[in-house]
C-alpha cells in the first residue's frame, strides 16, 4: 500500500513541474546570493532576507541550497525538484512517525491524505527553501513524543535540534515553540536541568553564526527582533497605539488560514470552507478522545496546542501569508487521519471514505490540469500571481535576442515594484543564466509590465503583449543585480 502511496505522490509532484514552475522575483533573490556566495567564496553567516527588510534568516538555508545549486550549474528549476524529492521522502517520514506515534491504519491515512493534498503538492513543487521546516516538524513530534514515553536523553536532545532547525528555516516557526513548552510541562514530570541546558545549547547553535554576524551591528537586528515579537503581541491586544489589529488585517489573516486548512484536502476555493469545517470537526472529536487514550494523549494534546497557536500567532502577526503556518501544515491531515482512524471501524464505511477521496483527488486533479500545475499550455494567473516559468523564459528570450549583445537594463512595472530592483529579480537572473546579465544602467532599457493596469507610452517599442508587455527605450537607469 505505501509503495502505490509513494508512486501517486511522485506523480502529482513531478508531473509537469517544469512547465507549470512558477521562478519569482524571492527565489530568484536566493540564487543570485548563492551566486555572489561562490564567485567570492563566501561562506554566509547570515540566511535570506524576511518580509521585514530589517531581519534575515540563519544562514541554513543557504548552506542547503549552495551545495544543490552549484551541483545542477546554477538551473532556476533545481530547488523545484529538490523540494519535490523532499516532499516525496515526507509520506515516508509521515507513514514512519504516525505509525511510531499512533497506528499503522492511520499512518496509512495519513500518508493517502498527505500524498494528495494539493496544499503539500503546491509546496513541494515550488521551490522554496522554508518548505524544509515541515521535515523538522515531524521530527520534533516524533522524539518529543518519544522522550515523554520512553525518557530516552537523546529524544530531548533531538528534539530541541529539530525545533532549532524549524525555526533557523523560517522565523514564523517560532511559535512551535509553545505547544512543545506546554507539552512538556504537561506530561513530563522530572528532568535533570543539566538536559535541559544542553538542549536549549543545541538549538541555540544553528544561531551562532548570525550572532556573530551581528556582533559588527553591536546586535541591532537580533535586538530588534527581540523587542518586535512582544512589540506584536502588545499592539495585537491594544496595550500601545501602533500596529493594532484591523478589520483588513484580520481579514487578511483570516483568508491565510482558511487557504492553510481547505487547501489540505481542497483545490477549488469555492471548497475550502469544507476543509475548515473537517477541520473544526476533527477538532472537537479530537478533544473528547482526549481523556480516553492515555497512549495518545500527549500527541493529541500536542496537536490541539499546534493547531491553536499556529492560527493565533497569524492574527497577532497580522496580514501573513499561508507560509507563515508552514509549522502547522501536517496537523489538519493528522487530525483527521486520526478521526477516521478512531470512528470509522466497519470495512464498509472505511472503503466508501477511500471511495470518497480518491473521488476528491481526482476533482483536484482535474482542476489543477485545468487552472494550476498541472496545464498543458499553462496561463498567466494575476490572483494569487502565477507567471509560468516557460512564460518567463519566453521573455527572457526575447529581450537577449533584441539586445543582441547590448548592454541593457531592466524595469518592472507590477506588483511590489516598490521592492529593490522592481521586484524584477527572476528576470535579471535568468538574463544572466541565458548568458547576457543586465546592467547598471543604460541607454538601452527594457520595461516589463506585469499584471499592471499601467500601459506603455508611446515613446516605447512594444516586444510583447497580451497580459504581460515587454516594451525597450532608449534612456539612462539605475537598476541592476
Amino acid at each position: 500500500m505505501i509503495l502505490l502511496i509513494f508512486g501517486l505522490a511522485v506523480f502529482l509532484r513531478v508531473y509537469r513541474l517544469k512547465t507549470n514552475f512558477y521562478f519569482d522575483s524571492d527565489l530568484a533573490d536566493n540564487f543570485i546570493n548563492v551566486r555572489t556566495f561562490i564567485e567570492s567564496k563566501q561562506i554566509p553567516l547570515i540566511g535570506p532576507s524576511t518580509s521585514h527588510e530589517w531581519l534575515n534568516d540563519s544562514p541554513l538555508a543557504y548552506w542547503i541550497l549552495t551545495p544543490i545549486i552549484a551541483f545542477f550549474n546554477f538551473d532556476p528549476i533545481s530547488t523545484a525538484y529538490f523540494t519535490a524529492f523532499m516532499g516525496i521522502l515526507l509520506i515516508f517520514l509521515s507513514y514512519y512517525v504516525v505509525r511510531k506515534v499512533f497506528s499503522k491504519r492511520m499512518a496509512i491515512i495519513a500518508s493517502i491524505l498527505m500524498a494528495v493534498s494539493p496544499l503539500w503538492i503546491e509546496y513541494s513543487r515550488a521551490g522554496k527553501y522554508y518548505f524544509l521546516s515541515t521535515i523538522s516538524f515531524f521530527l520534533v513530534f516524533l522524539n518529543l513524543v518519544g522522550y515523554i514515553r520512553e525518557k530516552r536523553n537523546k529524544n530531548l536532545i533531538w528534539t530541541a535540534f529539530w525545533l532549532g532547525v524549524c525555526i533557523s528555516l523560517n522565523y514564523s516557526q517560532l511559535v512551535l515553540i509553545i505547544p512543545v513548552f506546554f507539552t512538556f510541562i504537561r506530561f513530563v514530570k522530572k528532568v535533570k536541568p543539566k538536559q535541559i541546558l544542553t538542549s536549549l545549547f543545541v538549538m541555540v547553535l544553528f544561531f551562532v553564526p548570525l550572532i556573530l554576524y551581528d556582533t559588527k551591528n553591536n546586535f541591532s537586528m537580533l535586538a530588534k527582533f527581540a523587542l518586535w515579537i512582544p512589540y506584536r503581541i502588545a499592539g495585537f491586544f491594544h496595550l500601545h497605539g501602533q500596529n493594532n489589529p484591523t478589520t483588513n488585517s484580520l481579514r487578511m489573516s483570516t483568508e491565510s488560514i482558511t487557504q492553510m486548512l481547505g487547501a489540505s484536502f481542497f483545490s477549488r476555493p469555492e471548497f475550502w470552507i469544507f476543509g475548515v469545517l473537517i477541520f473544526i470537526a476533527s477538532i472537537f472529536m479530537l478533544v473528547s478522545d482526549y481523556r480516553s487514550n492515555k497512549r495518545s494523549s500527549a500527541p493529541i494534546f500536542f496537536l490541539i496546542l499546534t493547531s491553536f497557536f499556529g492560527i493565533f500567532a497569524m492574527y497577532i502577526h497580522g496580514s501573513a501569508p499561508v507560509n507563515y503556518l508552514m509549522s502547522t501544515f501536517a496537523a489538519p491531515i493528522i487530525i483527521f487521519a486520526y478521526v477516521i482512524a478512531t470512528y470509522i471501524k466497519k470495512r464498509s464505511a472505511y472503503f466508501a471514505g477511500l471511495a470518497l477521496l480518491i473521488g476528491i483527488s481526482w476533482l483536484n486533479f482535474s482542476y489543477q490540469a485545468k487552472n494550476g500545475y498541472y496545464q498543458a499550455q499553462p496561463k498567466i494567473i494575476k490572483d494569487p500571481p502565477f507567471i509560468p516559468y516557460s512564460y518567463l523564459t519566453d521573455i527572457v528570450q526575447t529581450i537577449t535576442n533584441d539586445a543582441n549583445g547590448r548592454g541593457f537594463s531592466l524595469i518592472r512595472s507590477g506588483p511590489f515594484d516598490n521592492y529593490s530592483l522592481y521586484n524584477a529579480k527572476n528576470y535579471i537572473y535568468l538574463c544572466w543564466y541565458l548568458g547576457n546579465k543586465p546592467q547598471v544602467s543604460s541607454d538601452l532599457v527594457y520595461h516589463i509590465y506585469e499584471n499592471t493596469p499601467d500601459k506603455p507610452d508611446n515613446s516605447e517599442d512594444v516586444l510583447l503583449g497580451g497580459d504581460i508587455f515587454l516594451t525597450k527605450y532608449e534612456s539612462k537607469c539605475n537598476c541592476s543585480d
